[in-house]
């Protein structure tokens, strides 16, 4: 027999403990994505970005193609800074 100490919460107040609860989580990836932008951002040698060039072609996936995309940008950026 189930008792209303077993239920889950309901109603408006679990609603907007859930979109709190998923504004939080949404938060937290953000930043997590923007700290990983960054210290993308910091590697700037030709060697330093083909080393992780080489250690991305491992993972496939929207994360995977962005991070290439801001390591080719810095690449690009390395090649003109050279030559």
């Amino acid at each position: 027999m189930m008792t209303n100490s077993h239920r889950l919460p309901h109603g408006p107040a679990a609603a907007l403990a859930q979109a709190l609860d998923q504004l939080r989580e949404r938060r937290l990836a953000l930043a997590a994505r923007a700290k990983w932008r960054a210290e993308l951002e910091s590697y700037t040698t030709e060697p330093e970005i083909d080393d992780l060039l080489a250690a991305l072609d491992r993972y496939h996936g929207a994360e995977a193609e962005e991070m290439r995309s801001i390591l080719h940008r810095n690449l690009m950026q390395a090649r003109r800074l050279a030559g």
